[in-house]
């Protein structure tokens, strides 16, 4: 992101909070989560939103 775009103070916040998450999300994460949709382990999950964001929506 170009500096001048840059909201120092929201920046500051959000390297706050960035130290808590554990690491960033990866594609092979996002394909672990689709074979588990994809199994029989998941056959009483249905209608549900499963975020996959690493825990940022949980700050």
């Amino acid at each position: 992101m170009p500096q001048d775009r840059l909201e120092m103070t929201g920046a500051q916040r959000a390297g706050a909070f960035s130290q808590l998450i554990p690491s960033f999300l990866q594609p092979i994460d996002i394909a672990h989560l689709a074979l588990y949709l994809a199994s029989d382990e998941s056959r009483l999950i249905n209608g549900a939103v499963i975020t996959a964001d690493s825990g940022w929506t949980a700050l």
